[in-house]
């Protein structure tokens, strides 16, 4: 009965740890940066008609910007180009930048935004 008890103990504790630290790198990853938001056309090989990517530029570095399943749509950061702004976001070291369903993501460092607002 002990044993079944420091068991449970055990893992209680564990998952309350685990969610801390996950919590913990959540708020690491979120940042706020000032820059521009830019759009740039899509090359698979050569470029592809209508198709663009939208970053976020700041100090000299380019975050690509997920809008896929995102709280900002492209519709809604066209609005937002080339204009000074301040957002929050988190920065995702390595993942999925458009996986859609629909063929080949590509992947790495992206940000996912949080807030939006003029500088």
């Amino acid at each position: 009965m002990k044993t079944i008890r420091l068991l449970v103990a055990f893992i209680g504790f564990a998952l309350i740890s685990i969610n801390t630290y996950a919590q913990e790198a959540v708020k690491n990853d979120t940042v706020v940066m000032v820059g521009k938001i830019v759009k740039e056309q899509f090359i698979h090989g050569k470029p592809v008609e209508g198709v663009y990517d939208y970053f976020f530029r700041s100090n000299g570095k380019k975050y690509f910007i997920k809008t896929y399943k995102a709280k900002y749509p492209k519709e809604e950061l066209e609005k937002w180009l080339d204009q000074s702004v301040e957002v929050k976001a988190v920065i995702v070291k390595q993942g999925s930048w458009d996986d859609n369903g629909e063929g080949q993501s590509r992947g790495g460092e992206h940000i996912l935004l949080l807030s939006l607002k003029k500088e």
